[in-house]
């Protein structure tokens, strides 16, 4: 692995959560859209054969960084929703190449879209218990995450070891990241929510893009 770049990114994401945890709003918005470009020249340098669907997944979610350092505005939180949107439908896109579908699909999958349907009904019945106008993008964006979680944990067909487990295990931390930014948003403010978003967030896509770079 690249040594600059990687200490460069531990540096700046170690950086983002000390000003994270202080609330030191001009310290989280001078390091925060950092994090995703490093990110993704690791991934440049590291990669035999980049993936373009990677790239956009990348850019997509550092647009949706930015945008969400003004997340009180609601304009500007929706945007963010939609870049992150279209960088899990990048993700997608990107996993589901790397899956050899001709060894069938295993009876323990659809069992899996069960469990994940059954939170994603039970989480947003209970956050978004009332009428709301960011009820409906949640709920979207909400399906395009379990997708992509779905995805990574199809690869278990195809890859074993880190190769599978790095992606599964950042899709979840992605969707602990959403579940807890969507408490925070609709419900009463939760202490400290800001720094368990960002580690989860920040480590999600470390471990995506790493899982993806093994596989």
């Amino acid at each position: 692995m690249c040594t600059p770049i990687y200490v460069t990114f531990l540096i700046v994401f170690a950086m983002h959560l000390c000003f994270t945890a202080q609330e030191n709003k001009p310290g989280r918005r001078f390091t925060k859209p950092f994090l995703m470009p490093l990110l993704l020249l690791l991934y440049l340098v590291e990669a035999d054969v980049v993936s373009i669907w990677v790239v956009l997944a990348l850019v997509a979610s550092t647009i949706g960084d930015i945008l969400l350092l003004w997340s009180d505005n609601d304009s500007s939180f929706a945007a963010g929703l939609a870049s992150f949107l279209i960088g899990h439908v990048f993700y997608i896109v990107a996993i589901i190449q790397t899956i050899d579908f001709s060894v069938g699909i295993p009876w323990w999958f659809w069992v899996s879209i069960m469990l994940y349907v059954a939170y994603g009904w039970y989480f947003h019945s209970r956050i978004f218990s009332d009428p709301g106008k960011m009820k409906v993008p949640f709920i979207v964006y909400g399906g395009a995450i379990s997708l992509m979680s779905l995805a990574t944990l199809l690869r278990a067909c195809t890859f074993s070891g880190w190769g599978f487990w790095l992606p599964f295990i950042g899709s979840l931390l992605f969707i602990a990241s959403d579940s807890i930014l969507a408490c925070n948003r609709s419900r009463a403010r939760i202490p400290g929510a800001e720094l368990y978003v960002m580690t989860s967030y920040v480590l999600a896509q470390v471990f995506i893009v790493i899982g993806l770079l093994i596989g």
